[in-house]
Protein backbone atom coordinates (compact mmCIF):
# COMPACT_ATOMS: atom_id res chain seq x y z
CA UNK A 1 0.00 0.00 0.00
CA UNK A 2 2.42 2.65 1.12
CA UNK A 3 4.53 1.81 -2.57
CA UNK A 4 0.94 2.71 -3.99
CA UNK A 5 1.15 5.78 -2.12
CA UNK A 6 4.77 6.86 -3.18
CA UNK A 7 3.72 5.74 -6.91
CA UNK A 8 0.86 8.00 -6.91
CA UNK A 9 2.43 10.72 -5.10
CA UNK A 10 5.74 10.74 -7.76
CA UNK A 11 3.46 10.84 -11.32
CA UNK A 12 1.81 13.56 -9.11
CA UNK A 13 4.64 15.63 -9.03
CA UNK A 14 5.94 14.51 -12.24
CA UNK A 15 3.06 15.62 -14.04
CA UNK A 16 2.94 18.82 -12.43
CA UNK A 17 6.44 19.53 -13.22
CA UNK A 18 5.88 18.68 -16.44
CA UNK A 19 3.49 21.35 -17.07
CA UNK A 20 5.03 24.11 -14.46
CA UNK A 21 8.38 23.40 -17.60
CA UNK A 22 6.12 23.42 -20.18
CA UNK A 23 4.23 26.57 -19.07
CA UNK A 24 7.61 28.20 -18.45
CA UNK A 25 8.75 27.58 -21.62
CA UNK A 26 5.82 28.94 -23.62
CA UNK A 27 6.57 32.28 -21.58
CA UNK A 28 10.41 32.02 -22.34
CA UNK A 29 9.59 31.60 -25.98
CA UNK A 30 7.38 34.81 -26.13
CA UNK A 31 9.78 37.02 -24.50
CA UNK A 32 12.86 35.40 -26.74
CA UNK A 33 10.46 36.61 -29.48
CA UNK A 34 9.34 40.13 -28.32
CA UNK A 35 13.31 40.36 -27.51
CA UNK A 36 14.09 39.08 -30.82
CA UNK A 37 16.21 36.16 -29.68
CA UNK A 38 16.12 32.80 -30.90
CA UNK A 39 14.54 30.37 -28.57
CA UNK A 40 16.56 27.19 -27.95
CA UNK A 41 14.75 25.26 -25.11
CA UNK A 42 17.07 22.56 -23.67
CA UNK A 43 20.45 21.69 -24.34
CA UNK A 44 20.86 19.13 -22.27
CA UNK A 45 23.67 20.12 -21.74
CA UNK A 46 25.85 21.84 -24.29
CA UNK A 47 27.89 24.76 -22.28
CA UNK A 48 29.46 22.41 -20.22
CA UNK A 49 30.96 20.56 -23.19
CA UNK A 50 32.86 23.25 -24.22
CA UNK A 51 34.06 24.45 -20.40
CA UNK A 52 35.72 22.22 -18.22
CA UNK A 53 36.38 25.27 -15.06
CA UNK A 54 34.49 26.58 -12.34
CA UNK A 55 30.88 25.07 -12.01
CA UNK A 56 30.70 23.35 -15.40
CA UNK A 57 33.59 21.13 -14.93
CA UNK A 58 32.11 19.62 -11.59
CA UNK A 59 29.26 17.48 -10.76
CA UNK A 60 26.81 14.84 -12.37
CA UNK A 61 22.99 15.01 -13.34
CA UNK A 62 24.33 17.98 -15.25
CA UNK A 63 21.25 20.08 -17.30
CA UNK A 64 20.84 23.20 -19.95
CA UNK A 65 17.60 24.88 -19.61
CA UNK A 66 15.80 27.53 -21.54
CA UNK A 67 18.48 28.48 -23.64
CA UNK A 68 17.98 31.20 -25.67
CA UNK A 69 20.43 32.97 -27.74
CA UNK A 70 20.46 36.74 -29.20
CA UNK A 71 22.65 40.30 -29.00
CA UNK A 72 22.83 42.10 -26.18
CA UNK A 73 24.80 45.15 -26.46
CA UNK A 74 26.04 44.67 -29.81
CA UNK A 75 27.25 41.10 -28.44
CA UNK A 76 25.92 37.81 -29.92
CA UNK A 77 25.58 36.18 -26.48
CA UNK A 78 24.30 32.88 -25.17
CA UNK A 79 22.03 32.27 -22.34
CA UNK A 80 20.99 29.61 -20.07
CA UNK A 81 19.91 28.03 -16.72
CA UNK A 82 22.69 25.51 -15.76
CA UNK A 83 22.05 23.03 -13.37
CA UNK A 84 24.00 19.77 -11.56
CA UNK A 85 24.61 17.84 -8.73
CA UNK A 86 26.95 16.95 -6.18
CA UNK A 87 26.82 14.79 -3.16
CA UNK A 88 25.15 11.02 -2.74
CA UNK A 89 21.76 9.96 -1.48
CA UNK A 90 20.31 12.02 1.38
CA UNK A 91 23.42 14.60 1.03
CA UNK A 92 22.76 15.00 -2.70
CA UNK A 93 22.70 18.80 -3.07
CA UNK A 94 21.81 20.82 -6.52
CA UNK A 95 22.99 23.88 -7.55
CA UNK A 96 21.97 26.33 -10.30
CA UNK A 97 22.47 29.58 -12.53
CA UNK A 98 21.86 31.77 -15.03
CA UNK A 99 24.81 31.66 -17.44
CA UNK A 100 25.25 34.34 -20.25
CA UNK A 101 28.48 33.32 -23.24
CA UNK A 102 29.93 35.14 -25.43
CA UNK A 103 32.89 34.59 -27.86
CA UNK A 104 36.53 35.91 -27.62
CA UNK A 105 40.17 35.28 -28.27
CA UNK A 106 41.51 32.36 -26.85
CA UNK A 107 42.79 33.43 -24.16
CA UNK A 108 44.40 31.83 -20.69
CA UNK A 109 41.96 30.12 -18.16
CA UNK A 110 41.01 32.93 -15.88
CA UNK A 111 37.98 31.76 -13.18
CA UNK A 112 36.68 34.72 -10.71
CA UNK A 113 34.21 32.74 -8.21
CA UNK A 114 32.36 35.06 -5.12
CA UNK A 115 31.53 33.68 -2.60
CA UNK A 116 32.23 30.40 -0.58
CA UNK A 117 29.31 28.91 -2.07
CA UNK A 118 31.94 26.68 -4.71
CA UNK A 119 35.47 26.52 -4.87
CA UNK A 120 37.53 24.08 -6.27
CA UNK A 121 40.12 22.99 -3.86
CA UNK A 122 42.09 21.17 -6.22
CA UNK A 123 43.49 24.85 -7.96
CA UNK A 124 45.56 27.15 -5.59
CA UNK A 125 43.85 30.44 -4.95
CA UNK A 126 45.97 33.32 -6.35
CA UNK A 127 45.92 35.95 -3.62
CA UNK A 128 46.12 39.71 -3.96
CA UNK A 129 47.34 42.17 -0.92
CA UNK A 130 43.95 43.05 0.31
CA UNK A 131 42.37 40.45 2.46
CA UNK A 132 38.89 41.42 1.98
CA UNK A 133 39.29 40.52 -1.83
CA UNK A 134 40.93 37.62 -0.89
CA UNK A 135 37.99 36.58 1.19
CA UNK A 136 35.66 37.46 -1.50
CA UNK A 137 36.71 36.36 -4.60
CA UNK A 138 37.93 32.67 -5.30
CA UNK A 139 40.43 33.54 -8.38
CA UNK A 140 42.27 30.55 -10.25
CA UNK A 141 43.93 30.21 -13.72
CA UNK A 142 46.60 31.40 -15.23
CA UNK A 143 48.74 33.44 -12.61
CA UNK A 144 50.78 35.57 -15.17
CA UNK A 145 47.14 36.34 -16.87
CA UNK A 146 45.14 36.67 -13.90
CA UNK A 147 47.63 39.32 -12.27
CA UNK A 148 47.37 41.10 -15.57
CA UNK A 149 43.85 41.31 -15.77
CA UNK A 150 43.07 42.01 -12.12
CA UNK A 151 43.82 45.74 -11.58
CA UNK A 152 42.93 47.99 -8.78
CA UNK A 153 40.26 49.32 -10.73
CA UNK A 154 39.02 45.69 -11.48
CA UNK A 155 38.95 44.73 -8.21
CA UNK A 156 37.03 47.14 -7.59
CA UNK A 157 34.21 46.47 -10.06
CA UNK A 158 34.17 43.12 -8.74
CA UNK A 159 33.81 43.92 -4.76
CA UNK A 160 30.57 45.93 -5.85
CA UNK A 161 28.91 43.23 -7.11
CA UNK A 162 26.94 42.17 -4.45
CA UNK A 163 25.31 38.78 -5.71
CA UNK A 164 27.33 35.18 -5.93
CA UNK A 165 27.96 34.98 -9.08
CA UNK A 166 31.13 34.39 -11.25
CA UNK A 167 33.19 34.88 -14.46
CA UNK A 168 35.05 32.53 -16.61
CA UNK A 169 37.54 33.03 -19.70
CA UNK A 170 38.20 29.84 -20.73
CA UNK A 171 38.55 28.45 -24.87
CA UNK A 172 37.91 31.02 -26.35
CA UNK A 173 34.11 31.70 -24.80
CA UNK A 174 33.57 34.91 -22.12
CA UNK A 175 31.29 33.55 -19.72
CA UNK A 176 29.30 35.04 -16.59
CA UNK A 177 27.41 33.50 -13.41
CA UNK A 178 24.52 34.02 -11.12
CA UNK A 179 23.89 31.22 -8.43
CA UNK A 180 20.50 30.89 -8.41
CA UNK A 181 18.78 30.83 -11.24
CA UNK A 182 15.36 28.78 -12.14
CA UNK A 183 13.04 28.47 -15.14
CA UNK A 184 11.16 31.20 -13.53
CA UNK A 185 10.71 34.01 -16.15
CA UNK A 186 12.22 36.94 -15.29
CA UNK A 187 13.48 39.40 -17.75
CA UNK A 188 15.06 41.54 -15.30
CA UNK A 189 17.27 38.75 -13.73
CA UNK A 190 18.71 37.91 -17.66
CA UNK A 191 19.28 41.73 -18.61
CA UNK A 192 21.58 41.32 -14.90
CA UNK A 193 22.98 38.48 -15.99
CA UNK A 194 24.11 39.73 -19.08
CA UNK A 195 25.07 43.53 -18.40
CA UNK A 196 26.90 41.95 -15.67
CA UNK A 197 29.24 40.44 -18.51
CA UNK A 198 29.47 43.40 -20.80
CA UNK A 199 30.57 45.25 -18.04
CA UNK A 200 33.04 43.24 -16.94
CA UNK A 201 34.81 42.82 -20.40
CA UNK A 202 34.35 46.53 -21.07
CA UNK A 203 36.45 46.97 -17.58
CA UNK A 204 39.10 44.32 -18.63
CA UNK A 205 42.70 46.79 -19.11
CA UNK A 206 43.40 47.50 -22.89
CA UNK A 207 46.98 46.41 -23.13
CA UNK A 208 45.61 42.84 -21.80
CA UNK A 209 43.00 43.58 -24.96
CA UNK A 210 45.93 44.51 -27.01
CA UNK A 211 47.90 41.18 -26.50
CA UNK A 212 45.50 39.30 -28.29
CA UNK A 213 45.07 40.38 -32.07
CA UNK A 214 41.75 38.10 -32.40
CA UNK A 215 40.43 41.14 -31.03
CA UNK A 216 38.36 41.25 -27.78
CA UNK A 217 34.33 41.61 -28.41
CA UNK A 218 33.23 45.50 -27.69
CA UNK A 219 30.16 46.00 -26.06
CA UNK A 220 28.20 49.08 -27.45
CA UNK A 221 25.97 49.70 -24.54
CA UNK A 222 22.77 49.63 -26.35
CA UNK A 223 21.50 47.18 -24.06
CA UNK A 224 19.44 48.10 -20.52
CA UNK A 225 21.44 50.74 -18.36
CA UNK A 226 24.37 49.43 -16.73
CA UNK A 227 24.94 48.30 -13.39
CA UNK A 228 25.75 50.68 -10.68
CA UNK A 229 29.04 51.57 -10.08
CA UNK A 230 30.08 49.91 -13.16
CA UNK A 231 32.08 51.08 -15.92
CA UNK A 232 30.78 53.03 -18.86
CA UNK A 233 30.16 50.84 -22.35
CA UNK A 234 32.57 51.22 -24.92
CA UNK A 235 32.20 52.29 -27.80
CA UNK A 236 31.75 48.79 -30.64
CA UNK A 237 35.12 49.09 -32.96
CA UNK A 238 35.96 45.50 -33.14
CA UNK A 239 35.32 43.52 -36.05
CA UNK A 240 31.93 41.55 -36.27
CA UNK A 241 32.87 37.63 -34.73
CA UNK A 242 31.46 34.46 -35.39
CA UNK A 243 27.90 34.00 -33.89
CA UNK A 244 26.94 31.60 -31.12
CA UNK A 245 23.99 30.48 -32.87
CA UNK A 246 21.99 30.91 -35.79
CA UNK A 247 23.44 30.84 -39.22
CA UNK A 248 27.33 31.00 -37.17
CA UNK A 249 30.02 29.17 -36.85
CA UNK A 250 32.80 28.39 -34.35
CA UNK A 251 35.05 25.62 -33.84
CA UNK A 252 33.35 23.20 -36.26
CA UNK A 253 29.42 23.99 -34.65
CA UNK A 254 26.87 26.14 -36.75
CA UNK A 255 23.32 26.63 -37.07
CA UNK A 256 20.42 27.59 -35.21
CA UNK A 257 20.14 24.60 -33.02
CA UNK A 258 24.04 24.85 -31.87
CA UNK A 259 24.91 26.13 -28.30
CA UNK A 260 28.93 26.52 -28.39
CA UNK A 261 30.16 23.39 -27.89
CA UNK A 262 33.34 21.34 -29.13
Amino acid sequence: MKFLIYLIALVVVLVISYFVKKNRSGKWTELSARRGWQWIGDAKPRIDERLASGPFGTGSNKDDEYVMHGIFDGLDVLSGIYSYQTGFGRSRTTYSLRYVATMGPQTPTLQLIKGGWWVNRKKATITFPDPEFNKRWNITGDEGFVRAVITPQVAGFLMGLDKNCGFLLENGLLTAWIRGGTGKVDEDGLNWACRQLTSFINIIPENVKAAFPQGFPRPDGSGPAPLPGTPAPAVATAPNTPSLGAGGHHDGVSGADAPPRR
